[in-house]
């Protein structure tokens, strides 16, 4: 018997809103949204590929090669373990022609929120966030970026503490301590709902594009066409 491949993106970014939407009553909703927007990316470039292949099998087009090679090397990928930013990496060559410079929105977005998501699933004890300690680590660059795109306020220094002479520098708490705010939840689902329809807009041929952003209408924003 073949498997059907089943869709999880719905389910996920379901899981997600319902987060957002509860997150200011319960703020530790806020981490839960974090993950399930990103799991809900990592299922829909999956299922981009499906989608794909469908359009090969029944009408080839102009990507029709393109499509073939993303259905054989997505899997491998998959196999591999790959980082998702590798596998986004090759939907849009392969469906485009072009791969995606450094700094673009929303994929700059989506690279800030995996961070987060793996700073969440594998955090580990940690001593406050203090930059004497490292300042060049990975939990304080995610702070300075929460903060310098206005998600969470400037952590302050606590007078007394090892390195709390250095006024505005001293990072105090966790970044898991940093996340519990409604607006990185809402933030979280923006981002990849943003990157969703990124994604439908690679292929080059429009015709293409158009179906992966009906499927989207009708899978993940329940938006049924007129």
């Amino acid at each position: 018997m073949t498997a059907v491949p089943i869709d999880l993106s719905p389910n996920h970014i379901r899981i997600a809103r319902r987060a957002r939407d509860t997150a200011a009553d319960d703020p530790s909703q806020a981490l839960v949204g974090v993950v399930f927007a990103a799991a809900a990316f990592e299922a829909y470039l999956a299922s981009v590929v499906v989608w794909a292949s469908r359009r090969a099998d029944h009408d080839p087009g102009p990507i029709a090669a393109g499509v073939t090679a993303l259905a054989t090397v997505l899997p491998q990928l998959e196999r591999d373990n790959a980082q998702w930013a590798l596998k986004l990496q090759a939907i849009s060559v392969l469906l485009s022609g072009r791969a995606i410079t450094k700094g673009m929105q929303p994929f700059q977005d989506l690279d800030l929120l995996f961070r987060i998501r793996n700073s969440i699933v594998h955090s580990k004890f940690t001593w406050s966030l203090t930059p004497v300690d490292d300042p060049d680590g990975e939990p304080h660059k995610l702070i300075r970026e929460l903060v310098s795109r206005g998600l969470i306020t400037e952590p302050r220094p606590i007078p007394g503490l090892p390195g709390s002479e250095h006024d505005g520098q001293l990072l105090i708490g966790t970044v898991i301590d940093a996340l519990l705010r409604p607006e990185i939840a809402a933030w979280a689902v923006d981002t990849v709902e943003a990157g969703m329809r990124a994604v439908a807009d690679m292929p080059s041929e429009t015709v293409f594009s158009k179906q992966i952003h009906h499927l989207l209408d009708l899978l993940v924003f329940n938006q049924h066409a007129g």
